[in-house]
């Protein structure tokens, strides 16, 4: 059975219709702009989320190394267990150790009453790429925390000799 001149001509328009570029939506060239748009936006979360980690990171570490110094027993080993308590949480959430700066606040004592303070710095890599790695000079993520050495504690020197004095 042969086709129907209607149905012949109805198929020679749609020949004539995709015979040029004209009318085709996509091809290779979409294809690729989606990949590498699809590429491009995971770095850039992963990037994200590696800031936001980091941060995490840095303000656990400054805690817990303002946290050592004032609950040390003397100032000598405080700056020690403030130093290896922060190096301890950063190595604890994945991070390199070697990249870290640890740093005491201007004033930071061991006195009773005294405020004790630790700010905590990270490098991160410009560009982060997932199980491979990172490169580049990026930026620092900081943090810092203060608290007080307790007023209460036994073996703190007070340098005025009255409690109500030191702790104003």
């Amino acid at each position: 059975m042969s086709p129907t001149p209607t149905h012949h001509r109805t198929r020679q328009r749609q020949r004539r219709r995709l015979d040029g570029d004209d009318g085709l939506i996509g091809g290779a060239d979409g294809l690729i702009f989606g990949v590498m748009v699809f590429l491009v936006g995971s770095l850039l979360v992963a990037n994200v989320w590696s800031v936001i980690d980091a941060k995490l990171a840095v303000t656990a570490a400054a805690k817990e190394a303002t946290r050592a110094f004032v609950e040390a027993p003397n100032g000598e080993t405080g700056f020690a267990e403030a130093e290896a308590a922060a190096t301890q949480v950063v190595a604890g959430h994945g991070r390199a150790p070697d990249r870290l700066t640890i740093t005491a606040e201007p004033g930071t004592t061991f006195v009773r009453c005294a405020p004790a303070g630790f700010t905590v710095a990270y490098q991160l890599d410009l560009i982060a790429i997932p199980f491979l790695g990172g490169t580049g000079r990026g930026f620092t993520v900081a943090a810092t925390h203060r608290e007080r050495v307790d007023p209460f504690r036994s073996g703190v020197t007070n340098p005025t000799g009255t409690l109500e004095e030191a702790c104003g």
